[in-house]
């Protein structure tokens, strides 16, 4: 990763310090130095922005709070915007 990192401008690092991050506290405040345009199109691929109408189920959201890749804020964003006429629950697993 170091060396790809050498090779980028900054709008490259910024992106790959956000997708890198394994500190769930420090996510946001990376990914706002992450050129618009991509957040933009990260957004767009979000399941929270995909879900047009009401989920007709129960929602049980699972994830490990030492998750490397995806931080558990991200489930946390998803169990607020998801729409349902069922329940929702989140459980953040571990430490």
């Amino acid at each position: 990763v170091s060396t790809l990192a050498a090779t980028l401008g900054p709008a490259g690092r910024a992106l790959l310090e956000a997708l890198t991050n394994t500190d769930p506290d420090r996510f946001d405040a990376l990914m706002r130095r992450v050129d618009p345009a991509v957040r933009g199109t990260l957004d767009a691929l979000s399941p929270c922005r995909s879900l047009d109408r009401p989920l007709g189920i129960d929602l049980y959201l699972l994830h490990g709070r030492s998750d490397a890749i995806v931080p558990w804020s991200e489930s946390l964003k998803l169990a607020r915007s998801v729409r349902t006429t069922g329940r929702i629950r989140l459980a953040l697993l571990g430490g």
